[in-house]
């Protein structure tokens, strides 16, 4: 059986790596955020031209000092877009896991195999972080 520390630092790892799929934009009007068809996916899709009818890019990305800048990997856009940051990692053994995520306007939606894990308005970080 592998150690706890084995296993943390082997998410760790594997949650470096990720599959940005954007910029989806909200139609003005819209709640902050709207369903899409990727939500509750299971697996990271290979390739995804579309999302909501919309032209999309899917982009490998990684952190840079456990953060990721959307609008540095994605573009600046206007209005209130949307993407989907996708990864996957195993859990070996049953455990607890803490995913620290922020978003620095607006909500975030998260699922965890497929299921609603966090949903719901975002605190804004501190500025400069």
């Amino acid at each position: 059986m592998q150690s706890a520390e084995t296993v943390r630092k082997t998410i760790q790892a594997q949650l470096q790596r990720w599959t940005l799929i954007g910029p989806v934009p909200s139609p003005s009007g819209m709640d902050r955020w709207i369903g899409m068809e990727l939500d509750a996916a299971t697996k990271v899709p290979d390739h995804v031209a579309a999302v909501n009818g919309h032209k999309v890019q899917c982009t490998q990305a990684s952190l840079d000092k456990q953060k990721m800048d959307l609008r540095q990997v994605l573009g600046r856009q206007d209005g209130m877009p949307q993407a989907f940051g996708m990864a996957e990692f195993d859990v070996p053994v049953d455990s607890t896991l803490t995913l620290v995520m922020d978003v620095d306007y607006f909500a975030a939606v998260c699922w965890v195999g497929g299921r609603s894990v966090r949903s719901g308005e975002a605190t804004p970080a501190p500025s400069g972080s």
